[in-house]
């Protein structure tokens, strides 16, 4: 089970901590793929810096590698390396954390739209029923 927080990052940042799998995610929720934009995953030489939508990102600097498709069609996963300092300090992995943070925003906005939507369109359909139901029961 994750552990979520505030994270000091952002005040709109959740901060998530999965111990079983040993990484951390960044985003505006507890669920990876949906709600976080980024995460750190410690290994014994580097630590990856995953990106759930990475090959929607800008990479212009060919940080990104690995990754494509995943199943549902939506989902295009990229991580890095960083090995040290260096890595780290790159301004082009800042811009790649940035666009990632707007990248999630996008999205997110879009599925609030998608369910607000077909909640208007369920709306509209039981009224729909609803009439005609009462209609066909009206004496006549």
């Amino acid at each position: 089970m994750p552990c979520v927080t505030s994270s000091s990052t952002s005040s709109q940042t959740v901060e998530v901590v999965w111990p079983k799998q040993g990484s951390v995610g960044w985003g505006i929720g507890p669920k990876k793929v949906s709600e976080q934009f980024c995460y750190l995953l410690p290994c014994k030489r580097h630590v990856t810096l995953g990106f759930y939508y990475g090959g929607e990102l800008p990479d212009s600097a060919g940080l990104l590698g690995g990754g494509g498709r995943q199943v549902s069609g939506k989902l295009s996963m990229r991580s890095l390396k960083l090995a040290g300092l260096q890595d780290v300090r790159r301004s082009e992995l800042r811009q790649l954390v940035e666009a990632a943070v707007a990248h999630l925003a996008r999205v997110s906005d879009l599925e609030e739209l998608r369910r607000v939507a077909a909640a208007v369109s369920r709306r509209a359909d039981d009224r729909g029923r609803g009439s005609t139901a009462a209609a066909g029961s009206a004496p006549g």
